[in-house]
């Protein structure tokens, strides 16, 4: 299967739960997606809210035809850090996650694996 193919197969997997988003102008993405989910319990009636919960998946993609170096992924990981920092919440926020579906039809170069194996973000 060619990047290509795997992206197609992507969306329509994607297609059920997530909504697509415009792609952000850089670094160069090929799918953007959302996903938002919320939660609420109530207690005898809907107007006696007990609890109240949104989770938020953030998807992007980027497709690259030649090995995957550490400098043609740092602006991926900065994108992901910096979208992370400006990430707005509300008291029922309980977590939202960024995920980097990078797509490397050449493999990719252990120093930018590494890189991307330390990416962790995080907020509640």
């Amino acid at each position: 299967m060619n990047g290509q193919e795997y992206l197609q197969q992507l969306e329509q997997r994607l297609a059920h739960y997530y909504d697509k988003k415009p792609l952000p102008k850089a670094p160069a993405f090929v799918l953007a997606a959302e996903l938002n989910a919320a939660d609420e319990g109530y207690f005898i009636i809907p107007n006696l809210k007990t609890y109240s919960v949104q989770h938020n998946e953030y998807l992007y993609a980027a497709r690259f035809d030649k090995q995957l170096t550490a400098e043609m992924a740092a602006p991926y990981l900065q994108f992901t850090k910096e979208a992370m920092a400006a990430l707005k919440t509300t008291t029922e926020h309980m977590s939202s996650i960024y995920a980097l579906v990078l797509i490397c039809e050449e493999g990719i170069e252990e120093k930018a694996l590494a890189d991307l194996q330390k990416l962790r973000q995080h907020k509640d």
